[in-house]
């Protein structure tokens, strides 16, 4: 009998537990995602479901029931049935806990309406998007999401996190790699100050091979890295930083995001504005066009730590190498075409990254992936022909216009060369150019204006995307503009 009556409480109190920790919702199991949030939210009474039992964790969230399920008054609300953004949804959350303080990337704020609230829900992680990065604050968000984000909120102690272990790893590897710095990406992995020299020169002449003409003196030290302090020093840092031992020392943060955002600003097309005298707090002396650097990166809003810092003296590491490439990409943007192509819109989307990318020497987001993704020729890779494409740019724009010229006088048309999708062979050279008909008063198809084509679908519409084979190698001489092929051609907007 002792027996039976201690069993029969255990039974009754799991009964009890079982009873009150599940949320009564048939459209939300306890494997769901946002199971804990909702499960919470219900036992508080501040969500009820639909009359018909379901939750509906993937519809839409009005304002109204967002301001319900945070304890406000929702009655008060304008447009109170349209779906609450998740702009909307963080600066609501940043209003209850008392409009607290807090630094995050422009490369994060600036997409929102207010972003000192963008700033502290993502630093505290309450809105943290798909990958890290990209937080979609004109989207609507579900009801599941609401849940979850509000709960977050509303945890005791709060966590701020480094926007380089916020972002996903994948894209910090992505721009890594796609400054073809050479080796391998290993996140927690430093530099030495003569390889980050090389890298800055590298973005900022805009070509892997420096030929150094702009040196005043030859350096009086040896080594692998010695021209590129030297001239890093002359240009940016102050010339009497320059020695060996310097160049072997491990690059610190101050001196990455000094030198990284000289070179972005020196390659950068346009009138670049900031005001002057203000940078990071913790940022020590340095040389007048170093502080240019570090005052440009601050006013535009890179951010590495969200109290503000910089951990200017700390060691910098891959990581946060690619995550201060990848603020200066969307700050400035990278010169990888004949114009400023930003790649951070692309490596923001996890899913939209193409299969054979590692064949090219940059993605851009100008270019749709499946562009990308069919071969241009077998006989060679883009990412080997870069650096001729780059000498060669204006040639090859020349002998594009030059096309344009043999279209009928009534037809107006503008060509833009990448030399990232440029491929030399042995034979001829194929550039995939991009085509926008500005006027065609006939509607000519673009077979008609491309009568030297392989392809036989006829395309119309303004904007396309073009393969042209160059006939015979490109030397440093005017194209004949009558001897080419267009071998395959992307229909663009109708």
């Amino acid at each position: 009998m002792k027996k039976f009556f201690m069993v029969i409480p255990v039974c009754v109190f799991l009964l009890y537990l079982t009873a009150f920790s599940q949320t009564p919702f048939s459209d939300l199991s306890d494997t769901h995602w946002a199971w804990s949030a909702v499960e919470k939210m219900y036992s508080d009474g501040r969500v009820n479901g639909y009359p018909n039992g379901e939750f509906k964790p993937d519809q839409e969230v009005t304002r109204w029931e967002f301001v319900k399920m945070t304890g406000g008054d929702p009655d008060v609300l304008e447009d109170p049935d349209r779906p609450a953004s998740r702009d909307e949804a963080a600066e609501i959350l940043w209003e209850r806990a008392g409009k607290p303080e807090t630094h995050a990337s422009s490369a994060i704020t600036r997409h929102s309406e207010n972003p000192n609230a963008a700033a502290w829900a993502y630093s505290y992680g309450i809105m943290q998007g798909e990958d890290g990065f990209n937080l979609r604050f004109s989207s609507s968000l579900t009801r599941a999401e609401a849940a979850i984000m509000i709960v977050r909120a509303e945890q005791e102690s709060l966590q701020q996190t480094s926007l380089t272990d916020t972002i996903a790893p994948v894209i910090l590897e992505r721009i890594w790699n796609s400054f073809q710095t050479g080796i391998p990406y290993e996140p927690e992995a430093g530099l030495t100050n003569g390889y980050l020299a090389r890298l800055a020169l590298q973005i900022g002449y805009e070509t892997q091979d420096l030929n150094y003409d702009t040196l005043k003196e030859q350096p009086d030290f040896d080594g692998t890295f010695a021209r590129d302090i030297q001239l890093v020093c002359q240009e940016c840092l102050g010339e009497d930083m320059a020695s060996e031992e310097y160049m072997m020392q491990p690059v610190n943060r101050q001196d990455a995001v000094a030198l990284l955002t000289f070179y972005a600003m020196k390659q950068a097309m346009g009138t670049l504005e900031y005001a002057a005298g203000q940078t990071y707090p913790d940022v020590t002396e340095a040389g007048p066009m170093a502080m240019i650097g570090l005052e440009y990166a601050y006013n535009k809003g890179l951010c590495l730590n969200p109290n503000g810092s910089l951990g200017a003296k700390e060691p910098a590491s891959m990581k946060d190498i690619a995550c201060i490439l990848l603020q200066l990409d969307d700050i400035i943007g990278f010169s990888k075409s004949l114009g400023n192509a930003h790649v951070t819109h692309f490596l923001k989307q996890a899913d939209l990254w193409p299969e054979h990318a590692e064949e090219y020497a940059y993605i851009l987001d100008e270019i749709p992936v499946e562009i990308y993704d069919t071969v241009m020729t077998d006989q060679g890779k883009p990412v080997e022909s870069y650096q001729f494409a780059k000498n060669f740019d204006l040639t090859l724009v020349d002998f594009l216009n030059k096309i344009s010229q043999t279209f009928p006088s009534s037809v107006k048309a503008e060509w833009t060369l990448w030399p990232s999708l440029v491929v030399e062979t042995k034979e001829d050279t194929i550039l995939r150019a991009g085509l926008v008909i500005t006027e065609n008063p006939e509607g000519l198809s673009l077979n008609q204006l491309l009568e030297q084509n392989d392809f036989t679908e006829t395309y119309t519409g303004d904007q396309f995307i073009v393969d042209i084979a160059v006939g015979g190698l490109v030397m440093d001489v005017t194209i004949d503009a009558e001897n080419y092929r267009a071998l395959r051609a992307f229909p663009g907007k109708e």
